[in-house]
């Protein structure tokens, strides 16, 4: 390209081909300078491009067109010298290529014909294209057949965005701006939309940063209210009220627009087929549908709740009148003395001079009003008195306290009616000194009487610890409580008997058949529960509903497994099958046949394409997904009845035997990283029955034969190496009942675990970080317990008794008041200082903030990021596995057919793949416990098991 003279003129905005426009607002009160001769004579020369430039730019805008069917041969000399043209000359701003009929035509300003199909390129006035800098200046696009659709996105992509951005018009002319505009694309979007059956909700595109704005002037306002409050206050109020107004007038439109369609009809009733009801109603259905999920977006929710907001500070008004209702209050005493004194006869002349004398009293009206208010404190201390009688008072509609010990309690709550009724006599002897201001001993009296009934308060709180440790089951809590119940009226006595009543039965949830085993997800959102039909049970513990069933086995389900996304679970069963389901589908993906029963199956922590079997009387085994697998190396060829566990993120495995010989092996290469013996007792009470570990931190537990719980650091363990001595953090156990554990688990956070009885439906709750048991949950007397899991995040626990799942959960008691920002608990009543100028209208004792103070307080809040919740997450990841599974959806109940209608047909099921795992050695005549102690039941009975929900600590 040869040299050309520059342009000398200032760069040119992109954005100034939108905000040019000549309005009288701009012209109004600027006289326009007179231009120079020079000025009027100086054009821009025209560049001059060599032949090489002008091909590759000619080039770039054939690589830029974008028309249905071109091709190379369409161009012809004609365009290439409409399009140099307009290379050669800058005073060109727009390109247009579009086909008539089958011939491509350029063209150097707008069609004037109705051209559905054409590609444009725009540039700002006299700017010079070069190669280097056309990619990066052009500006180009396609308008398809449907015209105004492209308008419309145009409208709202661009010239919205650039309006919305633009901070050089005035208030005034701003908001008539937009107004404008939103009533422009509200009629554009309805007119567009409504010929495809659609009802289109425009949505203005300056929600988010008009409100921004709003709020940082509205906190600059409350700092700078002393120097221009006033005048910014004002222009906040009328942008706010401009801002209110333009989105009232929208969501009116959305009104008219959700009208239309609810009460619109068919055209015409007559020469309808029933074809044509089916479309008209087909499309109307989608039509509603489409309007749904509009209304669930969060830009329209955003406006509806900035309106609701506004519509509640309305309400502000309302604690005006209220708080002014005093002078209304004042005029009808005013009315009222005037009343009384029609009947008041005044012969005193000289105090009638008096009353109507200006002279101002200066009289102590403490001690004139002493007397009223000793008497309405005496009022209330009578008032009191009642109150504590419906409490403590012999009552002859109190049920029974149950228990072995419930004479004994009887008794003790007669013995507190019987005190109670003494100090109430002293209180009648001196009745007549109650109401009788001038005597001062009632003081003196009642202050006694206060102090006797806090003895009888604690009197019955240790009543009803004794009654609440000694209960077993929930028939006796429920007794209780009813027994207790007049105490609740006490406020002293409520919250203590409030966290006694959380352990009492809520409700029950029928299921299908007999519960054997379940298991959390990840996050605690689903609950799996595997039956004695086979069958798998999945339930959204959020809604407490059933939500998938598969028919997954044919014999009882003994172990399950959750992968840690959510998607796929894992079932064993007692015919020795082993089976990978996808929740979604409820198909299953993969099925292994083993040779001997299968006491327990894991999913790894971390990589769904593995897990890990625990056979019976056989070594554990880690299987891949295609079918191979590697047994897992043992300490001794003479070791039965192994126990196997992943770590919490899949490292390693550890192996217990029942000898008490503990293992830990690289779940890579299966090499032995640690090994420890469990030393207290004989080899033959010293086997381990199962290891757990905790899902935060590094602590696992180890259940062995001898009736303790063993917990263990897993960084210890490693650390010792081969044949360590490691030390337990704790030891847990019944030192009263010598209680056998059956099942052991771990809290959500790690810092409790929890055991449950192999003798009845018994749940022990340890602190593990000092050891002492905190509660002992009993379930129903002769019931044995088969499972117990703990709620991944929240303090729940679900366990299994005689088919039935128990929930035990604890009670959250709220305190409201703690979300107030000057929140502050007292042990005991202070006087509050009121600061002199705490009401006036501007606090003269507030330090007026100035410099980089002022500036810290105008934080702006980051709502768009999502930070991660550690709780689901584990210590070495930074977010959450967003493709995780939390809910299953649920299909709606529909009616049965009618006889003549086609039912549409359903996709075939998805064939498994099947693996036989061959184990060397494996026993294949066991027969699993879990049948082994069904023979001895009546297999004849049927049951319909239910979800029971119990509240504990």
């Amino acid at each position: 390209m040869e040299k050309m003279k520059k342009i000398d003129k200032l760069p040119l905005d992109p954005q100034r081909e939108f905000l040019d426009m000549d309005t009288d607002d701009e012209d109004f009160g600027r006289q326009e300078s007179p231009e120079t001769e020079e000025e009027q004579s100086s054009e821009p020369i025209r560049p001059v491009f060599d032949e090489q430039d002008l091909n590759k730019l000619v080039q770039y805008v054939k690589d830029f067109t974008i028309l249905p069917s071109i091709k190379d041969s369409d161009w012809n000399e004609d365009c290439y010298t409409i399009i140099q043209k307009y290379f050669e000359n800058p005073a060109y701003t727009l390109l247009c290529i579009y086909f008539q009929v089958d011939t491509l035509r350029a063209r150097l300003s707008i069609l004037d014909d109705n051209q559905s199909d054409f590609m444009y390129f725009l540039r700002i006035p006299w700017h010079v294209f070069t190669v280097d800098n056309f990619h990066a200046t052009v500006v180009f696009g396609s308008i398809n057949r449907n015209a105004m659709m492209c308008v419309l996105k145009i409208m709202e992509n661009m010239y919205v965005t650039v309006a919305r951005n633009s901070s050089e018009w005035p208030e005034i002319i701003r908001n008539n701006l937009f107004f404008n505009l939103h009533n422009f694309l509200m009629c554009l979007t309805e007119w567009v939309y409504k010929p495809m059956g659609l009802t289109k909700l425009y949505v203005p595109g300056e929600y988010l940063s008009d409100i921004a704005t709003l709020q940082r002037d509205k906190k600059s306002n409350s700092s700078d209210n002393e120097t221009n409050g006033l005048h910014v206050s004002k222009e906040l109020q009328e942008s706010e009220k401009a801002l209110i107004d333009r989105f009232e007038r929208i969501v009116r439109y959305w009104i008219k627009q959700i009208r239309q369609i609810l009460t619109s009809t068919s055209t015409s009733n007559s020469g309808r087929t029933v074809f044509d009801e089916l479309q008209y109603w087909t499309t109307k259905y989608f039509n509603l549908c489409y309007l749904h999920d509009q209304l669930s977006n969060m830009e329209i929710q955003s406006i509806l709740h900035l309106l609701e907001n506004k519509l509640d500070n309305e309400t502000d008004l309302l604690v005006y009148f209220r708080n002014n209702i005093e002078v209304l209050c004042e005029a009808v005493s005013i009315q009222i003395v005037h009343q009384c004194k029609n009947y008041v006869n005044l012969q005193v002349t000289k105090i009638t001079t008096l009353i109507k004398s200006n002279s101002n009293w200066d009289v102590n009206e403490q001690l004139i009003f002493n007397y009223i208010d000793t008497f309405m404190q005496r009022c209330y201390d009578i008032i009191e008195i009642c109150n504590i009688s419906t409490v403590f008072e012999k009552c002859t509609n109190v049920g029974m306290i149950g228990g072995p010990n419930g004479i004994k309690y009887d008794a003790y709550c007669s013995q507190i009616e019987n005190l109670f009724s003494e100090i109430l006599d002293e209180i009648k002897l001196i009745r007549h000194e109650i109401l009788d201001v001038t005597k001062f001993s009632w003081l003196e009296n009642m202050l006694n009487f206060k102090n006797f009934v806090v003895e009888l308060e604690s009197m019955v709180k240790n009543l009803i610890d004794c009654i609440f440790d000694e209960i077993k089951n929930v028939e006796e809590g429920i007794e209780a409580i009813y027994a207790l119940q007049r105490f609740k009226h006490r406020e002293s006595l409520r919250d203590l008997l409030s966290r006694k009543w959380v352990q009492e039965f809520d409700g029950t949830l029928d299921c299908i058949s007999l519960a054997v085993t379940c298991t959390f997800n990840k996050r605690g959102t689903l609950l799996a529960v595997g039956c004695n039909d086979g069958r798998i049970v999945i339930w959204d513990f959020l809604t407490r509903g059933i939500a998938k069933i598969i028919s997954a086995h044919v014999h009882p389900v003994c172990s399950l497994s959750w992968s840690r996304n959510g998607h796929k679970l894992l079932s064993a069963s007692t015919d020795n099958n082993v089976c990978i389901w996808d929740v979604l589908s409820g198909e299953c993906d993969q099925k292994y046949r083993f040779p001997s029963p299968i006491l327990k199956i894991q999913f790894h922590p971390r990589n769904l394409n593995k897990f890990l079997v625990c056979p019976m009387r056989h070594a554990a085994v880690m299987v891949d997904v295609e079918g191979t697998h590697r047994v897992i190396p043992l300490d001794e060829d003479s070791d039965l009845n192994i126990v196997a566990s992943f770590d919490r993120r899949g490292d390693y495995v550890y192996t217990g035997n029942a000898r008490g010989r503990v293992l830990v092996l690289d779940a890579e290469t299966l090499n032995v990283k640690a090994s420890y013996k469990i030393t207290q007792g004989t080899a033959s009470n010293t086997a381990v029955k199962s290891i757990e570990f905790a899902r935060r931190g590094s602590c696992f537990l180890v259940n062995t034969a001898d009736r303790v719980i063993r917990v263990y650091d897993s960084t210890e363990i490693l650390a010792c190496g081969k044949d360590g001595e490691p030390e337990p953090i704790q030891k847990l156990q019944d030192l009263v009942n010598k209680t056998m554990w059956k099942k052991c688990c771990f809290s959500g956070d790690g810092e409790y675990v929890c055991a449950g009885s192999a003798r009845q439906h018994a749940l022990y709750v340890w602190e593990k970080s000092i050891g002492n048991l905190v509660k002992i949950l009993h379930g129903t007397k002769g019931e044995l317990l088969l499972d117990v899991v703990w709620h991944p995040v929240r303090p729940i626990i679900a366990s299994i008794s005689s088919g039935v799942v128990s929930i035990w959960a604890q009670n959250q008691v709220e305190n409201w008041s703690a979300f107030a920002p000057d929140f502050k608990e007292l042990d005991e009543n202070v006087e509050y200082e009121e600061r002199e100028s705490e009401f006036d209208l501007s606090d003269e004792d507030k330090s007026v903030v100035q410099g980089e103070e002022a500036q810290d307080e105008e934080i702006e809040v980051d709502v768009a990021s999502i930070d991660r919740v550690a709780a689901f997450c584990s210590s070495d990841e930074e977010t959450e596995d967003i493709g995780s599974l939390q809910f299953l959806p649920i299909s709606p109940d529909v009616e049965d057919s009618e006889d003549n209608q086609v039912m549409p047909h359903e996709p075939p099921m998805k064939k498994h793949r099947s693996h036989d795992i061959d184990l060397q050695g494996a026993p294949t005549d066991e027969t699993h416990p879990l049948l082994n102690k069904g023979k001895d039941k009546p297999t004849t009975k049927k049951g319909r098991p239910r979800l029971e929900y119990k509240k504990g600590k």
